[in-house]
């Protein structure tokens, strides 16, 4: 299983916030619980991320880009596929969102990703106005104590 399934889980189920490695966090936006949509989603962002895991120069990181309930930009992390630094999920995944929508801003788009979004990728969100991100796994979840470089 991977950390983000088990953490996305964790959070889908406990309610407005929940306690994971003992450490307090928020549930979709600020103290507000996971919806329907956010679970359903955060499946596809999940299937991603096994396929990542399942294809040699992929990496197990899904994300999937929604607006207006249909979804407009989906990848897995490519970084070693493409021997490429940028080629996070979420990059990949704005790529063709704007594309879609013939706008390089995402501003009604929420984007789910498996894993809490690097600084690149929170940047890019907040260069494209992403609405809202949605995520499994914190980094600490996954790469225990942070580094202070994410």
């Amino acid at each position: 299983m991977l950390a983000a399934e088990t953490v996305a889980a964790k959070r889908a189920s406990a309610g407005p916030v929940g306690q994971i490695c003992d450490r307090t966090f928020e549930l979709g936006e600020v103290g507000l619980p996971w919806n329907a949509a956010d679970i359903t989603w955060m499946k596809r962002a999940i299937a991603l991320a096994r396929g990542g895991e399942a294809t040699p120069g992929k990496n197990p990181i899904g994300c999937v880009i929604v607006c207006n309930g249909n979804a407009i930009g989906e990848a897995c992390n490519e970084v070693d596929l493409r021997r490429d630094a940028t080629a996070h999920a979420e990059i990949l995944s704005m790529r063709p969102a704007g594309e879609k929508l013939q706008n390089k801003e995402l501003r009604d788009a929420v984007l789910y990703t498996t894993l809490q979004p690097c600084g690149m990728c929170t940047m890019a969100s907040i260069w494209a106005k992403i609405g809202r991100i949605v995520y499994g796994a914190g980094r600490d979840d996954v790469h225990g104590v942070s580094s202070g470089y994410v």
